[in-house]
């Protein structure tokens, strides 16, 4: 998996997932007319225009481009991800990479003009609404959306762990998480928290601090699948890999059982793999 910027030889492939997503996915959300209004407004000709302008980047994947999303100053447009690879994280993924450019251009906010398919992405994603609109197009049909505003805020880390999954890739034997475990990373401010399972962990979860640096320091406790409740405290220094993955060096100590110390490695999914692993069908 990979990110990239748009040139202007992408122009075909910008429009096949924009034009492919708007007639599969709106016609739940909006009578006909309003979908052939949003189809018009993202024309090829007024997309050839948006690359003159726009910090336009794509997506790919399993050998072709499936997303795509662009900046212009703080404002956020035309985020899409094909049908086929929806709900798999690739949208978050943009919307990481575009907040991160409007921080480097010097904006604390961004905005954006949410349809009612993303409503609810943009809202988990700290988004919150500011005005909703209604419009009629030229047969009466009534075409509804909201401007979304979200405050940006890097003070507190340079690493963003917010709708990550990790799993581990080495343990001590005397853990208990294995490669079949996954960890579900949210991340508010210098708050860090996740629920994890799998392999031989029924539910768990952890909460913790991260420092500038994304060091992380938390506790954790879980139930195994003997029905044990484990306890411990761990500390998570990370590498960022050479695909933007992160990568976790952990320093862990149980505290109740034996109250031994281990060591564990744990390392960012390829979403493309994340549903295998959190369905448990490793």
């Amino acid at each position: 998996m990979r990110i990239r910027n748009a040139v202007p030889e992408d122009i075909d492939t910008i429009f096949t997932i924009v034009q492919t997503t708007i007639n599969s996915v709106y016609p739940k959300y909006y009578p006909e007319d309003v979908v052939n209004y949003f189809a018009g407004l993202h024309s090829l000709d007024n997309l050839k225009n948006a690359l003159k302008t726009e910090y336009i980047l794509l997506v790919e994947d399993f050998d072709q481009v499936i997303g795509t999303g662009a900046l212009l100053g703080n404002e956020i447009k035309r985020v899409f991800v094909m049908p086929a690879f929806q709900g798999m994280g690739y949208g978050s993924l943009i919307l990481d990479e575009l907040e991160k450019k409007a921080l480097e251009n010097g904006y604390n906010e961004v905005v954006l003009y949410s349809s009612l398919p993303a409503y609810s992405l943009y809202q988990k994603r700290g988004y919150e609404p500011l005005e909703f609109y209604r419009m009629r197009t030229e047969k009466g049909q009534v075409l509804c959306y909201h401007k979304m505003l979200k405050t940006l805020n890097n003070k507190y880390s340079t690493v963003d762990y917010n709708n990550r999954v990790f799993a581990s890739i080495s343990n001590t034997d005397n853990g208990e998480v294995s490669n079949k475990t996954a960890f579900k990373y949210k991340q508010q401010n210098d708050i860090v928290w996740a629920h994890y399972s799998g392999g031989d962990i029924v539910k768990g979860f952890l909460i913790g601090k991260c420092d500038k640096d994304g060091k992380l320091e938390f506790n954790y406790q879980h139930i195994n699948i003997n029905k044990e409740i484990r306890t411990g405290k761990c500390t998570s220094i990370p590498q960022i890999l050479t695909d933007g993955r992160i990568r976790l060096i952990e320093s862990w100590e149980w505290t109740n059982g034996d109250m031994s110390k281990g060591t564990s490695v744990i390392e960012e999914i390829r979403i493309g793999e994340r549903k295998r692993l959190i369905d448990g069908k490793n």
